[in-house]
């Protein structure tokens, strides 16, 4: 609980100016029109911000139980380090990952819906058909995704309670040696 205040102080605050300022300005209209359900207006941004923290809460501590996982947890030994993404966006709660690189490779975890998927950060406009099959013939079509953000294999709640931390580095070294053998170039620079 005190990660998550911590985090979020900022949006809390400015979310709450918000609330106030839209509160006094529904108060204010409901004042001049002698509104018959003025308190439901003045009530309803406060219970609103109240339920989207609320959701952003429960969010925030299933992904840290899942990150905290085993066999997830022990990525911090082979280098990937808990970080936060979205720390700059002030209306979007900060969320818990795992960052770093394997391999010399840029690697993340993040938790979206319950699933834990490793990404690495390609650039996606130069894969072809051929390498995506590679892929997808090795992991199986279940266990790797292609987005914006790049390419992902995928452990949902089944796949994460069936894996050791041994069969997880295996698969993550395999991967990342398919990416390289694809010459599928990532964004990043330092690799």
């Amino acid at each position: 609980m005190k990660e998550f205040i911590l985090i979020n102080k900022t949006k809390f605050f400015l979310l709450l100016r918000v609330t106030i300022i839209f509160t006094l300005g529904m108060g204010f209209i409901s004042l001049l029109g002698q509104h018959e359900k003025s308190n439901i207006i003045l009530v309803f941004p406060f219970m609103t911000q109240l339920l989207i923290h609320l959701y952003d809460f429960v969010e925030f501590q299933r992904m840290n139980k899942i990150l905290n996982s085993q066999p997830f947890i022990r990525l911090t030994e082979i280098g990937l380090k808990k970080t936060y993404s979205d720390k700059t966006i002030k209306l979007i709660s900060p969320k818990p990952i795992l960052q770093g690189y394997v391999d010399n490779f840029p690697i993340k975890c993040e938790v979206e819906n319950g699933i834990l998927r490793i990404t690495a950060d390609i650039n996606r406009d130069l894969t072809e058909n051929s390498q995506k099959e590679k892929l997808i013939s090795v992991f199986g079509k279940e266990n790797v995704q292609y987005d914006l953000l790049g390419i992902g294999l995928i452990y949902d709640s089944l796949r994460q309670k069936r894996i050791s931390f041994k069969d997880l580095i295996y698969e993550l070294r395999q991967f990342i040696e398919i990416i390289k053998t694809e010459d599928l170039n990532n964004y990043d620079t330092k690799a």
